[in-house]
């Protein structure tokens, strides 16, 4: 199928192909009843931003990182196998001590 323009709607209605620029001058863009917002200098993200639809599932972002919100279960293998080597090494030491001997 050929298209004359570089934006029309295609099937049956329920997709629309922007092929230049979309620019909304004073309008806003809604997705499930709630208003998207797209950018700006956001602090923190809103509902319906797509950096909280991102977030939404736990994903882990550079900013995050010492402030607790890490979970265990977004870490890979090989950072859990660090962890653990390094809280074995700890507990080693920490026995040591207690029973007197230092290496």
């Amino acid at each position: 199928m050929s298209y004359s323009t570089k934006n029309y709607t295609a099937d049956g209605g329920n997709r629309t192909v922007i092929g230049g620029v979309l620019e909304i001058a004073g309008g806003k863009v809604i997705k499930d009843g709630q208003e998207v917002s797209f950018g700006g200098n956001q602090s923190e993200p809103g509902p319906g931003s797509v950096t909280h639809e991102m977030l939404a599932d736990k994903s882990v972002r550079s900013r995050n990182i010492g402030t607790g919100s890490v979970m265990e279960e977004h870490l890979n293998s090989s950072v859990l196998d660090r962890l653990k080597a390094i809280e074995d090494k700890l507990k080693e030491l920490a026995s040591s001590e207690s029973d007197g001997k230092t290496e």
